[in-house]
């Protein structure tokens, strides 16, 4: 059910020798069996006036919010993705699906991540065969992972901006240079990494 509230404030002027105002507030309820607006009518001094808006706007706010607040909530139970709530086994295997679905999509159409790989090839076994302590070995492997890591969310990033558009922003270029500049960051610490195990 569409819900909804509309409230409108109409005031009309009495004579100009009178100095009462009349106030005509008029609230539609979504309830569909008294689709009539409920009405109340107020004429009085001003003061009578603020006194009955500060006594009753805050109810009738609260009333509002709540009435929005159901339907923000029907909102979102709706938007949710229905690949959420999966549990057990069945989660765990999809979840290796998509993630053996996410490498293949991200070798086929991203060079960078290509060549990084290739790099990882030369370098994983290189790491088993250097003269190195078991913490100089993990990290050499960690930083290699790492850099694959990193390749794959900048080019999830860029994928992403790419399908909200492809015109050219300034928004979506520092969205890439961004991951981009990750990717260098990476880089380097791989650098670093296999020549302080390697000299040290």
């Amino acid at each position: 059910m569409r819900m909804w509230c509309h409230i409108a404030h109409q005031f009309t002027a009495a004579p100009v020798s009178s100095t009462t105002r009349k106030l005509s507030l008029r609230i539609r309820l979504p309830v569909r069996q008294n689709p009539k607006p409920v009405r109340w009518t107020l004429q009085g001094e001003y003061s009578w006036l603020n006194l009955w808006l500060v006594i009753h706007l805050p109810e009738l706010y609260r009333i509002a919010s709540a009435i929005m607040g159901d339907f923000d909530s029907r909102i979102r139970r709706v938007m949710k993705s229905p690949h959420k709530g999966k549990t057990g086994a069945k989660r765990l295997l999809n979840a290796f699906h998509y993630s053996c679905s996410g490498l293949k999509e991200a070798y086929r159409n991203e060079d960078a991540f290509r060549q990084e790989v290739l790099l990882a090839a030369i370098l994983l076994p290189l790491a088993f065969w250097v003269n190195a302590t078991a913490i100089g070995r993990a990290l050499l492997i960690g930083s290699v992972l790492l850099l694959l890591i990193v390749e794959l969310l900048n080019s999830a990033i860029e994928t992403t901006v790419d399908r909200i558009s492809l015109d050219e922003h300034m928004l979506a270029k520092r969205a890439k240079d961004i991951g981009s500049a990750a990717v260098l960051i990476a880089v380097v610490n791989l650098a670093a990494v296999w020549l302080l195990v390697l000299l040290g």
